[in-house]
């Protein structure tokens, strides 16, 4: 009813107005160019029905209709209807999901009388939902991840008593790696060891590594302390207060204060206090397949390469990001299949300060020494100190100033942030060291489909101890036309940063509907980098590519969900060596934990090779991998091509109910974990694959001992409980629902505890008639079955024991008995056939509840 209410509202009064272009009616409808200025009459306002998960809801919609055909939303009435928190930030609204927030930037909406508008599309992959209009129905269907329907008992108005609160001390994750190699009869070993928890009211964590050398260094150990407006950290870590100054392993005390942007100490990194995403030099963390390899780019310049752990984490640490705007993509490669990435994380952002919320600001200072007393590759300095604060000052203006001190040598910068109006947002800061002085002006802002960079920086000889004068000036304007097309002309001179460039050169990025999609831009320092990339169907994967270190020819056919085959040609450019690759991948379908395997023939150069690798998890959390290859791109130093042996056992544990299992994703800064312990009766049925839910979301399912570990939860108090559906049938949980509480980096323990209840379904061997009673040993009446028309009954919700079933004829008397037990599983089959001479046994009639 709703939605053809809302089909008849559509085709009507606004519909009719817009043809007539009636003016009261049409003053109402949105002006849809892009940032805000009049697109005239040609969009359409419709009143449509939306349903959620299923759902209709009791509350229509307003969309507009674009001449295009696209249609928008209201951003700020969605989230009413999602019962997702709305937050203004500078740049644009976030939608608050248990996910994580939905971030959308005002370039990215449109204004309708006031409100804001985005389209579907974008909607959809923001809050990673599928959201589609039904014509049919017209309504606008939304599927989402998590159900936004409230839960029976909780009130965010009203505080909720928790039944588990963070341990003072606990052990959150164990995570570590031992690798064995032999390369020509040459061995190492190599590996780390990463312990974190809780500690008091704060948290603490410590990283040990041993290359292949031999060399040991404890890195990152620490302790931190975090509330909504400060935060404590002892300890060690690499730190960047600003673009312009440099960055030094510090260890002492950090200590921060922050007011009206309480986000600023809950970092992605959880080994830093702040949120420091504008410093030059980033820690760049996340996870991929297990064995495969991570690669980061900086602006399509592979720089760093890693083989995956077994724990599927990667991290690139301390990586020093180059000057002006850059494109920062971490490509995730499944084992072997190194052409094609199975997945692409991009990181890109112009490394420059941000604005902060009108009326907040940040203080972050620390005292202690320059290094890592213990760390065999860093001799520990002498005295270190820095200080940083920003302020806004209304909404347009941030003001900064950063100050360290250490090895001798001062640096100071002071510098400031503006919202410019239809030029974008700007920053000027200017630094000093040791009497020589640094400057830095970035620009950046978009109108309607056109964008545009700014960066200069420049430094005088002796501001950086390690280089002379030097100077970048980087300038991009482009055309983008969401979410297909963006062209770019890209100008950049650089000299003294490490490689000199001077280039100017167009970019472009397009994708089609059919799967195709290509990228040609040039690196920073002028190299182009060019991917192609072709879905011919959904199982069969070309891609080709070319960048500064190699050119690549290949693709991928997928023959099941277990099988994939793959064929690659690589030439590298310096040294012209070649490689043709054929090869087959294994993983389990059925458990993203079992076995896998990669078989490949290898050839080129003049010689042949292979590759064979095998893994699996032992236990949840341990896994293995053994390895056997011998790659013809891979010289020694005698100019053969050597056999390669690996053996690796890596381990990511959490603690749950006393017991070791299988780690959550990490959990960033400022955030906590959930430890959930399901405890079953003794020979009770695996409980491997019992969701969890938290307020209503599944977030993640048990394993076979039932224990599950969930890290990265946000400090608040949720409502946990099993889903019911995926408990074995002979199990019910005792505790329908239970709260916990959750704080910054510690962990917070929580039992369920399930019990058999168990039950019974057999048939009448006569006329259906009367009723069928279940009595215990004590002769109490604990059920009364429903008799079907056909004689079938069914009792559920009973308790191991023994039990005794009575017939009761329409009169009264007694037609049938049999005694039975239940112990750990669901009887069926029974049949009651009339006996005679029955007499009723002493005990209650009424039905025990």
């Amino acid at each position: 009813m709703l939605a053809l209410a809302a089909s008849l509202l559509s085709a009507s009064p606004l519909a009719a107005a817009a043809e007539a272009e009636d003016e009261a009616a049409f003053a109402a409808l949105p002006a849809f160019a892009s940032g805000g200025s009049r697109a005239g009459r040609e969009s359409l306002s419709e009143l449509a029905g939306l349903i959620v998960n299923g759902r209709e809801q009791g509350e229509a919609i307003v969309l507009v209709r674009q001449p295009d055909g696209r249609r928008l939303a209201p951003v700020a009435a969605l989230a009413r209807a999602l019962s997702v928190d709305l937050r203004e930030t500078p740049s644009g609204p976030w939608l608050i999901t248990p996910l994580g927030p939905a971030r959308f930037e005002e370039r990215e909406l449109s204004r309708f009388g006031g409100e804001r508008y985005a389209p579907i599309e974008l909607l959809a992959e923001r809050l990673a939902a599928r959201i589609r209009f039904d014509e049919a129905d017209f309504a606008l269907r939304i599927e989402l991840s998590w159900d936004p329907a409230p839960q029976p008992g909780r009130s965010p108005d009203q505080p909720v008593r928790p039944d588990a609160r963070p341990k003072e001390l606990s052990l959150s994750a164990l995570r570590g790696e031992i690798r064995l190699e032999q390369v020509d009869g040459e061995q190492s070993d190599s590996g780390f060891l990463a312990v974190s928890g809780g500690l008091g009211p704060g948290s603490y964590h410590a990283r040990l590594e041993r290359d292949p050398s031999g060399r040991s260094r404890l890195r990152d150990w620490q302790w931190s302390y975090r509330e909504e407006r400060r935060g404590l950290l002892l300890g060690h870590q690499f730190l960047a207060v600003h673009p312009l100054l440099s960055g030094f392993d510090f260890s002492g005390v950090q200590a921060a204060f922050v007011e009206g942007a309480p986000d600023l100490l809950r970092p992605a990194d959880p080994l830093r206090l702040l949120d420091d995403g504008q410093a030059a030099v980033q820690n760049i963390r996340g996870e991929g397949p297990p064995g495969g390899i991570a690669e980061l780019r900086l602006d399509g310049r592979t720089v760093a390469r890693q083989r995956i752990p077994l724990d599927g984490r990667f991290e690139f640490l301390d990586v020093r990001l180059p000057p002006g705007y850059v494109r920062i993509e971490v490509l995730l490669y499944a084992p072997f299949a190194e052409g094609a990435p199975a997945a692409v994380l991009d990181l890109s952002g112009m490394v420059s300060p941000r604005l902060l919320p009108e009326g907040a600001y940040l203080l972050h200072g620390g005292a202690g020494v320059e290094g890592n007393p213990f760390d065999s590759l860093l001799d520990t300095g002498e005295g270190a100190y820095f200080l940083r604060g920003r302020r806004a000052f209304g909404e347009r203006l941030t003001l900064e100033g950063a100050a360290l001190s250490r090895a001798q040598r001062q640096e100071l910068a002071l510098g400031a942030v503006a919202g410019l109006g239809p030029l974008g947002l700007g920053g000027l800061a200017l630094a000093r060291a040791d009497s020589a002085s640094a400057w830095l002006a970035t620009l950046e802002g978009e109108r309607e489909r056109w964008f545009w960079r700014l960066f200069l920086r420049e430094e005088e000889a002796g501001f950086s101890p390690a280089r002379g004068e030097a100077f970048e000036r980087f300038a991009e304007i482009g055309y983008r036309r969401w979410p297909r097309l963006e062209i770019s002309l890209i100008g950049r001179e650089r000299e003294g940063f490490g490689g000199d460039a001077r280039f100017l050169k167009p970019a472009l990025r397009y994708s089609t509907d059919f799967g195709l999609s290509l990228s040609s831009r040039p690196d920073f320092l002028g190299e182009y980098v060019h991917d192609l990339y072709y879905a011919l169907t959904p199982h069969t994967r070309l891609y080709a590519r070319r960048d500064a270190y190699a050119e690549q020819l290949g693709g991928e056919q997928r023959l099941s969900a277990s099988w994939l085959v793959a064929a690659s040609l690589l030439r590298e450019r310096a040294s012209g060596r070649e490689r043709i690759a054929l090869s087959a991948s294994y993983q389990d379908a059925e458990d993203v934990f079992g076995w896998y395997a990669d078989f490949g023939l290898l050839a080129g150069s003049g010689s042949k090779g292979y590759l064979l690798r095998v893994g699996r998890e032992l236990w949840p959390g341990l896994r293995f991998r053994a390895e056997a290859m011998k790659d013809p791109l891979w010289y020694g130093v005698a100019g053969e091509v050597p056999e390669r042996f690996g053996l690796g056992l890596s381990w990511d544990f959490g603690l749950s109910g006393g017991r070791l299992t299988r780690a959550g994703y990490g959990a960033s800064g400022g955030r906590g974990t959930l430890a959930v312990a399901i405890e079953a009766p003794a020979g009770a049925p695996s409980l491997a694959g019992v969701a969890v839910r938290i307020d209503g979301q599944v977030r993640g399912r048990a394993d076979a001992a039932g224990r599950l570990h969930l890290a990265d939860l946000a400090p608040g108090v949720y409502r946990v409980e099993l889903d019911e559906e995926g408990l074995p049938l002979e199990l019910s949980p005792v505790e329908r629902g239970l709260y916990a509480e959750i704080a910054p980096g510690r962990l917070t323990a929580l039992r369920f505890r399930v019990a058999y209840r168990l039950g019974i379904v057999g048939r009448l061997g006569a006329k259906p008639e009367g009723r069928v009673l279940v009595r215990d040993r004590e002769g109490l009446v604990r059920a009364e079955a429903a008799l079907g028309a056909d004689g079938v009954f069914r009792v559920e919700g009973l308790p191991p024991g023994r039990y005794r079933i009575e017939w009761v004829g329409a009169e009264g008397g007694l037609r049938a008995v049999r005694e039975i037990e239940l112990s750990d599983r669901y009887l069926s089959g029974l049949v009651l056939i009339p006996e005679a001479g029955l007499s009723a046994p002493p005990g209650r009639e009424e039905v025990e509840r």
